[in-house]
């Protein structure tokens, strides 16, 4: 392969989170073999000094040997920032992988390049496999999305259901230039994009990434109020009645609310065709 060429660009966003990002930048270091092929571009909205320290923190990446970018964007909101991040990539394929987020330390790698590679034409817009979700309410709690007994390719209802993380999903760079992430959608947006993309989809059965529940949709950090004014920006009725009934669990059941999550995935992975 030519080494100018770029099989791969990792975007992370980052806003005022260095131990975030660093946890993120630590575990590119499984990437090392590989580094000729991929791109690292972070979007910053940070702060001055918080700029200036991630700056810093970015010298791991380059001692990798993985071309790197470091742009700043005022903050703008995560959908544009994104969309941002789509425009500057170069990489034949992209994936996010915000601070915070991290790269599973037994992902490998190299199933991934040799399948772009074999994929000469038709290339599938997404290429996707599990996470490892962890609870930042109960740190005993973890578990895979989707589970490891389960093929999402051969459940019709699996992924319309539950559709897999972004931070295990490798889109196509072209397609998703054409596919920016809709701005007057709320989180919701992430949703949308990758039902879109399953329509032209591979399955790896690989662990890709570590998440842990603590996102823009995780609702772990936000207010009663704030989770209902995202849940109106999604102009999606089921959101609302979804997070309503969130709302009352959190209520009721305080921190071990997420063990719903849990179940929920469970009892899916058994009963959905």
């Amino acid at each position: 392969m030519n080494k100018t060429f770029i099989s791969l660009s990792i975007i992370t966003l980052t806003y005022n989170n260095p131990n975030d990002l660093e946890k993120t930048l630590d575990s590119l270091k499984i990437l090392k073999n590989s580094a000729e092929k991929i791109e690292f571009i972070i979007i910053d909205s940070s702060e001055k000094n918080t700029f200036q320290r991630n700056k810093e923190s970015i010298k791991l990446i380059r001692n990798l040997g993985i071309k790197c970018k470091h742009l700043f964007i005022d903050a703008c909101g995560i959908y544009n920032s994104m969309n941002f991040g789509i425009s500057k990539c170069k990489g034949e394929y992209l994936i996010f992988m915000n601070a915070g987020d991290s790269f599973y330390k037994g992902f490998k790698i190299n199933n991934f390049f040799s399948l772009v590679k074999k994929e000469n034409s038709n290339k599938p817009f997404l290429i996707h496999g599990r996470a490892r979700i962890k609870s930042s309410l109960n740190p005993k709690l973890i578990y895979l999305n989707p589970p490891l007994h389960l093929n999402p390719t051969k459940r019709y209802f699996w992924s319309k259901v539950s559709t897999p993380m972004h931070q295990a999903c490798f889109f196509l760079t072209k397609w998703h230039e054409k596919n920016f992430y809709p701005l007057n959608r709320g989180y919701r947006a992430d949703q949308i994009i990758k039902k879109r993309a399953l329509k032209s989809s591979f399955f790896i059965n690989e662990i890709i990434c570590n998440y842990e529940l603590s996102g823009i949709s995780s609702l772990n950090n936000l207010t009663t109020q704030k989770i209902f004014i995202n849940s109106i920006k999604t102009k999606s009725l089921y959101r609302i009645i979804i997070n309503l009934i969130k709302i009352i669990l959190i209520k009721l059941l305080g921190k071990k609310w997420e063990y719903i999550r849990f179940y929920k995935n469970y009892l899916l992975s058994k009963f959905i065709p």
